[in-house]
């Protein structure tokens, strides 16, 4: 209580004594204020509440969102995986293609050499055997598509023995031809 009679302190506010008691403006403007001052704390509880459960439903979003992103990301990876393994596929038989062209045509070309090189006699089995290399080329061709890196093997394989083939006709004929040719010319000289 303070040192004056008139006045009495309640909870750090001073009340004026009057005849029946404390002055009544005083305590209805102090419990007017304490109810504001309640209603105020009550809507800011109320604000932090509804904050709490935005954060709540805000991560809860995010998570969804995160899950879904990764989904996404996942299924975009897949998607390229796929892509990438298919142009490395493409790109792989396109190769395959090429280089079984490219085989194809080296070996044309060095038939055509070597039947231009062998004399007249070799000619007919040069051309038997020109046939023959396009049949099995064919029959390699079919299997390229079949299975690639067979068909590379195999057709590299036929090619290098036609190639064999080839030169060794061409050096019999070529040997048959000089041996006829020194026969004649022995014959003629005799």
């Amino acid at each position: 209580m303070a040192a004056n009679a008139d006045v009495v302190v309640l909870w750090g506010r001073e009340f004026n004594l009057v005849k029946r008691g404390l002055s009544e403006a005083q305590v209805t403007s102090f419990v007017d204020e304490l109810v504001k001052q309640q209603g105020a704390m009550s809507q800011r509880q109320q604000h932090l509440e509804a904050l709490t459960k935005l954060a709540e439903r805000t991560v809860t979003e995010a998570n969804k969102l995160a899950d879904e992103t990764k989904q996404d990301a996942a299924a975009h990876a897949k998607a390229e995986g796929a892509r990438i393994v298919a142009e490395a596929e493409k790109r792989a038989k396109e190769d395959a293609a090429r280089m079984l062209s490219e085989a194809e045509t080296r070996a044309h070309q060095l038939l055509k050499k070597k039947e231009s090189e062998a004399v007249a006699t070799a000619t007919e089995q040069m051309e038997a055997m020109k046939a023959a290399a396009e049949i099995l080329a064919e029959e390699v061709m079919k299997e390229a598509r079949e299975g690639e890196a067979r068909a590379r093997s195999e057709a590299s394989r036929v090619v290098a023995e036609a190639e064999a083939q080839a030169r060794r006709i061409v050096k019999e004929k070529e040997s048959e031809a000089v041996s006829q040719a020194a026969e004649q010319a022995h014959s003629i000289r005799a």
